[in-house]
């Protein structure tokens, strides 16, 4: 809703997002995150401000292990990583994506059941490749539908008072 409050359809809706992901969705959903600017490759920059983030290293350690993890992931050496150059050395690296899978797995524990999270992957899986609309696709368009519903309410509650006030 963008109220700073999240309610619970909101908060189990990215917890299903999150806790339905394949390996492969997961490390594209990672990628996504860290591409903080949404321009397709991950810049210096962004990978610093993730790996302060997950480390809240105020030794200043981040930045040599921010170079150090970019020498590693940019194959090309532009400077900036693209999801293929991510894919590929997390396929080399497996720890690369750690901390994401472990929260995962910790989230789908502490959270409804391992049967009901496979259950839920594999359908979320099927619906993909059957086309179908992904659940957290019909949340958005729904939860748009609503607040254009919502205004266009307000906007003729406001054209009723103003026909009012020209009445009086």
């Amino acid at each position: 809703k963008g109220d700073g409050q999240l309610n619970y359809t909101e908060f189990f809706i990215s917890l299903y997002n999150f806790c339905s992901q394949t390996h492969d969705s997961l490390v594209r959903f990672s990628f996504a995150v860290m591409d903080a600017d949404h321009g397709g490759t991950i810049s210096t920059e962004e990978l610093f401000e993730m790996i302060e983030m997950m480390h809240d290293d105020e030794s200043g350690g981040s930045a040599k292990q921010t170079r150090h993890i970019m020498q590693v992931l940019d194959n090309d050496g532009d400077g900036e990583i693209t999801l293929d150059e991510f894919i590929r050395a997390n396929r080399k690296v497996g720890t690369l994506m750690f901390p994401a899978f472990r929260l995962q797995k910790k989230m789908r524990n502490k959270t409804m059941s391992k049967k009901f999270w496979e259950k839920a992957t594999k359908a979320r899986v099927e619906a993909m490749k059957n086309g179908e609309e992904d659940l957290i696709d019909k949340f958005h368009r729904v939860v748009a539908e609503v607040e254009m519903e919502e205004a266009a309410a307000r906007e003729r509650e406001l054209a009723e008072e103003e026909r009012k006030r020209k009445e009086e």
